[in-house]
This record gives structure tokens, sequence and C-alpha cells, in this order.
């Protein structure tokens, strides 16, 4: 198996793409991060990457981010991120991997990835405005911020050609959909 990786982050949304490769099959998948980072985008892309594979693998990644290869080889120190990297140890723990750090958008696969997570950070991006116009901008980002802190008990189920995230906070429980967010119905406390 040989994979492909890239993130891309631009203010306040993020993107991740993966081109998953085994013989003369080819695989492309890709998400959106909202309130990220960089480093972030590029870790989930790994871990979103070896969530696909069934059973374990050899597998060969390629990334241009440096700083991910060489902390993921114990050449540098792991300072932040640190939730993700529990479970990027938890998800490599049973494949046997080869990291690979090239140089940036020198290979077809590679800037396949790349093209992948702009267009998924750039598809959330247009959602976002559009929640903070319809309300007060700070107010709209203060409680977007809010849900998102709450996603990691968030329950994702995707099929080809959706993403449904359920969440429940104190009062409500919300699902999102690839294109819309919808509040089901209150909670009683």
């Amino acid at each position: 198996m040989t994979i492909y990786v890239d993130g891309y982050y631009k203010e306040p949304c993020g993107g991740w793409g993966a081109v998953l490769i085994y013989g003369k099959v080819t695989k492309e998948i890709s998400g959106s991060i909202v309130e990220s980072s960089k480093p972030r985008t590029d870790m989930v892309a790994i871990i979103e990457a070896l969530k696909h594979l069934k059973r374990p693998c050899q597998v060969k990644f390629y990334s241009n981010s440096q700083h991910l290869m060489n902390s993921l080889q114990s050449l540098w120190r792991r300072k932040a991120n640190l939730d993700l990297w529990d479970e990027l140890d938890r998800v490599i723990d049973s494949h046997k991997i080869e990291w690979n750090w090239i140089k940036g958008y020198t290979e077809e696969f590679h800037k396949q990835s790349h093209h992948l997570a702009m267009s998924a950070s750039r598809a959330i991006s247009p959602r976002l405005e559009m929640f903070e116009k319809e309300a007060n901008v700070a107010e709209a980002r203060k409680d977007l911020q809010g849900l998102l802190k709450q996603l990691s008990k968030a329950e994702i189920t995707r099929d080809s050609e959706t993403v449904k995230v359920t969440l429940r906070t104190d009062d409500h429980i919300f699902e999102f959909h690839s294109r819309k967010i919808d509040p089901i119905c209150s909670t009683e406390s």
C-alpha cells in the first residue's frame, strides 16, 4: 500500500487529502476541519488514511511535512497536538510503515492529495461565512467554537456521498450534514 497525504489550512478552515494506492487501484479521500492548523491537517490526513485500511498492511507514506515525518520517526519532540499524536500512535500500531518525506508537489499523487485538501477546505469556508453573516459575527464564531470543542464526543457516520455527525450538547442534539446544520430537538436536563 502506498499513501500520499497533504493538509491545507487557511484561517479558519483546513482540509486534508489522501491518495491510497494498492496495485492498480487508487482511492481518494478528503475532509474538512474548522479551527485547525496546518500541522493538525497533515496529522488528520494520516489518521484518516490509516482508518481506511481494513487489515494490517505494509505502508509507504509520502508527505511534504518535514515536521511530521521527523516527529513520527522520533527525530523531533512532540510538543503540540498531543491529542492527535495519541490517536495517530493507536492507528499506526497495527501497520508496518515506511515514512518518506518528499519535496512539495513534485510527484503527481502528492499534487492530487494537495488538491483534495484545498477543495475540502474551500468547501466548508463559504458555509462558515454564511453562518457568520446570519448572526452577530462574534457570537456566531463563539457558538461555533463551543460546538467544535464538543465534536470529540460526536458520532460520525459516512457513506459515499455524505457525512453525518450527531452531537449532543446540554440542551440540544445537532446533526451536521455535508451541506447544513439542523437542530433536531431539545433535550431535557
